[in-house]
Parts: C-alpha cells; structure tokens; sequence
C-alpha cells in the first residue's frame, strides 16, 4: 500500500509537472508533401531490414538480438529502434498518399506491427497505442465518440487481445522447440498450439500469466520495505545502466557488465532481496540508487530531459520531430522499462540524428551549384552547403 500510495503521488506530480511544459508530442505537425517520398522510401527500408533481420536471425524472438555470446547485433538494435518511429510516420501520412503508394503504405504498416508481434505483447501494444495516437493527431475527430473511433477503439482491443494469446501460444513453442532461431518452425509450432487451445492448455497457461499481471508493483513495494533496514546504493544503478549503453567496439570487456544482466543483479544483493528477474522501472532504480526521493528525482529528470528534446527537435522538421516523439512516447509507454531503456533510445536517437545531419548535409552539398573549376568539393562549396544547411 505504501509503495502504490507512492506511486499515485508520483503521477499527481507528473500531471502537475506537465502542465507547466506544453510542448505537444504530435500536435500542430504538418509534412511537407515534398518529403512525402523520402518518407515512403524510409518506412519500406525498415520493413525490409526487419523482415530480412528476422528471416537471418538477428532479430529473434522476445527482443533477442544477441548474436555470438551476449553480443547485441547493433545493425539489429538500431532497425528495432526504428520500428516505432516508422510506424508512426506510416500512421500519420499514409492518408496522404493515392492509389498503390497507399496500398503500399497500409502493407508496411501491417509487416511493422507484426514484427512488434513478435517482439512481445507489451511491445505490440505500447506500438499499436502510439500509431493510434499519431492516426488522431493527423487526422482529429469532431467528436471523440463517433462510430467510425468507436470502431477503431473495439478493433485495437480486439487485436490487443488476439496479439496477447497469440504471443502466449508462440512462446509454449519456444519452450517445446527449446532455444531456437528457425522462425518458420516456431510460427507453425505456435500456430499449432494456438488453434488446439484446449488440448495443449494454453487457455490455462494464459489464465495463470494474467494472474500475475499486477507484478509491476511487487518489487517497488520490497525496495521500499528493505529501504527502511539498508541504506541506498547511492548511483550504482545508475552506472550499471550507463555502462550497459556503452557500445561494444568502444568498450571490448562490456561483457562483463552485460553478464550481470539487470538492474536487480546490483541492487538485490545489497538489499538482501532474492536475485531474481523483477519488473525494474524508473521507480525501482530511482528508489534503489537514493531510496523515496530518488523516485521523484529520476521520473522528474526523464520527463525534464525529454521536455527539452522535443522542445528544440521541431528545427528537424516535422517528420523528424514525429520521428523524435514517436520514439520518447514508446519510451514513456513502457512502465516496466528500466533507466537503460530509456538511455538507449537516446543513445539511438543521438545516431540517428548524427547520421541525419551528415546525409542532409551531404544533399545540400550535392544539390549547390559546383564552383567554376567544376569541383563540388571545394571549400567555397562546402561553405555554400554548410550555410544552406542552417537557413533549412
């Protein structure tokens, strides 16, 4: 009860805090039609790299991207990070487009979520709830309750609903297959146990799982009883986390931190907690690294953080601005996400927008005139460039 008392606090402190910080995550964004191909092009390639991702095995089943050892395939975390930002541009533009681009629109879309199927539940839900969020903003309803909203609200739960039991059955084959990177073999097993309910006991198995959904609130509630008996860690949390966001090519003995797995590897033990794979959050690292107040400063330091992303992220235009909230707004989704979650979709969206500037800069390079010994790669046409670039 102290432990959810804390946790309603919190959210009152949130809503208050927001009200003071107006910058909308989807509002007022208007696409420029002529960035409506590139926008086409970017969503189709991420469509493809997943499928063939997947089909390869470097994006495995359940958020497996680990390749020989407890090496995460980069090329894979970076396509999974942007899975949610191309579904919600596909959701807020594909209106725009006529004829076979927005056939081809609505198919991305659909391999998109079916690939966050296959991520997970949680996943699947927190993509589907952002693509409603972005559909809504680009297209905002007269009235909130109309037959056509209805609609859509009644077919998201049903798939909500159909994704979680369906996931459920996919993961009983897992389990029967043993470990595994053969999609094919794992979709027909799942398949199987899906339509035979009844007899492989899944309708039983998803029983029980829902039983123990409220797990998010357990292990706060035994951080904040042990609090009372150990001091806190005062930022070993924090490092962990920090030091699990450290690319491999720059730290060759990652490794090590990766072995210890997560978040309550380093704080159980302290806390003479079992060590036990919990639901983590920001709460529960906040609590552990600097006990009650580190639950309010750590949520209070993220929502401020991503208060000033998208608060000077507009000058990117409005698809990257979408791109950009799409991203944090998934992020914010995700309650059981840990402090390393929320680092790495900045440490993502830090590359990202790296790789944006150059390939920007690179086309306004490109597209200026060369200079009269024909060279576009003389100074005065960088300089050209470079001073486009800022006026865009």
């Amino acid at each position: 009860m102290k432990a959810a008392g804390l946790l309603m606090l919190l959210g009152a402190t949130l809503c208050v805090a927001s009200s003071l910080d107006r910058n909308h995550l989807f509002g007022k964004l208007t696409i420029n039609p002529a960035h409506l191909k590139p926008i086409l092009a970017f969503v189709t390639t991420i469509a493809a790299a997943s499928i063939v991702q997947i089909a390869t095995g470097s994006i495995g089943f359940h958020q497996d991207m680990t390749g020989e050892g407890v090496r995460v395939s980069p090329l894979a975390a970076l396509t999974v990070a942007a899975i949610v930002p191309a579904a919600a541009l596909t959701s807020f533009v594909w209106r725009r487009f006529d004829g076979w681009q927005r056939y081809l629109m609505l198919s991305v879309l659909i391999v998109l979520m079916m690939v966050q199927f296959y991520q997970g539940r949680r996943v699947f839900i927190y993509s589907l709830v952002v693509c409603l969020m972005c559909y809504f903003a680009a297209n905002p309803p007269k009235r909130l309750f109309t037959l056509k909203n209805l609609l859509t609200f009644a077919l998201s739960a049903a798939l909500i609903m159909f994704a979680s039991k369906a996931f459920f059955a996919m993961r009983m084959a897992v389990w029967e297959l043993g470990s595994t990177r053969d999609t094919v073999a794992m979709l027909s097993k799942g398949f199987d146990v899906l339509i035979n309910a009844q007899d492989t006991g899944l309708d039983e198995e998803v029983a029980e799982n829902q039983k123990s959904r409220t797990f998010i609130i357990g292990y706060l509630a035994e951080l904040v009883g042990a609090l009372e008996l150990q001091e806190p860690l005062y930022g070993d949390v924090l490092v962990f986390d920090i030091a699990i966001n450290v690319p491999s090519v720059l730290w060759p003995e990652k490794y090590k931190i990766i072995a210890l797995g997560v978040e309550e590897s380093v704080a159980n033990p302290h806390f003479g907690l079992s060590p036990e794979d919990d639901a983590n959050s920001i709460a529960t690292a906040g609590a552990a690294d600097f006990g009650i107040p580190g639950i309010f400063i750590y949520s209070l330091l993220q929502a401020g953080i991503y208060s000033v992303i998208l608060r000077n992220t507009r000058r990117f235009g409005a698809a990257g601005h979408l791109i950009i909230a799409a991203s944090l707004a998934d992020s914010l989704l995700n309650v059981e996400g840990g402090v390393s979650q929320y680092l790495s979709t900045l440490r993502s969206l830090s590359i990202a927008l790296i790789a944006t500037y150059f390939l920007r800069l690179a086309y306004v390079w490109y597209s200026s005139k060369p200079s009269k010994s024909g060279s576009i790669l003389s100074l005065a046409g960088m300089k050209r460039a470079i001073d486009r670039l800022k006026l865009s």
